[in-house]
C-alpha cells in the first residue's frame, strides 16, 4: 500500500476512480428506476449517451494522469 501523502498524484487518480464507480453506480440505479416508471425512450437513450460521453472523457483523463511524468521530481 504506498502512502498517499508522498505520491499524491497516484492517489488522487485512485480516489477519482473510486468516486468514478461509486457514482456510476448510482446513476445505474436511477436510471433503472426511470426505466421501472416508463420514462420515454428518447430520453433514456440521451442519458445514456451523455453517460457514455462523460464516463469516457474521466478515463482518458485518469490515463493521462497516470501515464504523465511526475513533475516533483
Amino acid at each position: 500500500m504506498k502512502d498517499c501523502w508522498l505520491d499524491c498524484k497516484d492517489c488522487f487518480c485512485d480516489i477519482l476512480l473510486y468516486m468514478i464507480t461509486f457514482a456510476g453506480t448510482i446513476v445505474l440505479l436511477i436510471t433503472s428506476y426511470i426505466l421501472l416508471e416508463g420514462f420515454h425512450p428518447l430520453i433514456i437513450a440521451g442519458i445514456f449517451i451523455i453517460i457514455i460521453i462523460v464516463a469516457s472523457s474521466i478515463v482518458l483523463f485518469i490515463s493521462n494522469c497516470r501515464e504523465s511524468p511526475d513533475n516533483n521530481a
